[in-house]
């Protein structure tokens, strides 16, 4: 399928590319025709939802804005070590939203990714549908979605439900994550029963993703998942307590992705 963007370059989306599906949109990798580029393209399947699509790029423009806002304020106050914060790393850019005529008028939003290219960058659920991570692994996942969580609590803007780890994109070799599931979106009410909700759901997610033979610290890992579950209201003092515990439990330091099958040990480089 080959679409028009409003810059004049068309958008050519490869049609087994499909990286999700739900009732209300598909979401595809693309590429422009003159460009070696790769594009995430979200595409609704009724002109209904148009109005959410534009919702959503809104949404990502001020989490940008605010991204580069904290890091300025952090930079003023502790001056600048070369250090980056990096929320900006978590969610993509929407690059243009517009509706177009070849698909009757659907509205279709194109995404970047900051520093980074989206050829480098897999689902998360295609790596973790047969086999389980190993702890330090899914820890690494949970630490990058509980920042995300106390950067959304910095913006007052919340994922509507709890938030889908189907919606998640990973470049191992990178050490990258980043969030795409921001269609459905609200503002955040006063109370933090939606921040308690999504952290929750990230314990138990983690949980169930995570392999369990008490090898270094995995039972003790996933213990704490269990006991903390309805502890937090703020994403920020889940992943200050969190991190804690992780660097009691095993320390500071670099840990490459990987994750076991079968008993051995494998570099995710191998499935991507």
């Amino acid at each position: 399928m080959i679409i028009k963007k409003p810059s004049d370059e068309n958008i050519c989306i490869v049609p087994d590319s499909i990286l999700a599906e739900t009732d209300s949109y598909s979401l595809y990798l693309g590429r422009g025709e003159n460009s070696a580029e790769a594009l995430l393209c979200r595409v609704v399947k009724t002109t209904a939802d148009n109005g959410l699509m534009y919702a959503e790029k809104m949404l990502l423009d001020k989490l940008s804005k605010l991204s580069a806002e904290l890091e300025s304020e952090r930079i003023a106050k502790q001056g600048d070590d070369g250090r980056r914060i990096h929320y900006d790393w978590l969610f993509p850019v929407c690059d243009e939203s517009f509706s177009c005529r070849e698909i009757t008028g659907r509205r279709i939003n194109t995404f970047k990714v900051l520093d980074a290219s989206w050829d480098t960058f897999v689902p998360f659920s295609k790596l973790k549908r047969d086999i389980k991570v190993d702890a330090k692994s899914a820890a690494w996942v949970l630490g990058r979605f509980l920042k995300l969580q106390a950067f959304l609590d910095e913006s007052e803007y919340c994922h509507s439900f709890s938030f889908n780890p189907d919606m998640v994109l990973i470049a191992p070799r990178a050490h990258r994550m980043v969030y795409i599931g921001w269609f459905d979106i609200l503002k955040r009410s006063s109370d933090n029963s939606l921040a308690r909700t999504n952290i929750d759901s990230m314990l138990d997610a983690t949980s169930s993703w995570t392999k369990r033979n008490d090898e270094d610290g995995e039972d003790e890992y996933l213990n704490w998942l269990s006991a903390n579950k309805g502890r937090f209201d703020s994403g920020l003092d889940a992943h200050v307590a969190y991190y804690d515990f992780l660097n009691e439990l095993w320390g500071k330091g670099y840990h490459p992705f990987t994750f076991n099958k079968d008993g051995v040990w494998k570099s995710v480089n191998n499935y991507v």
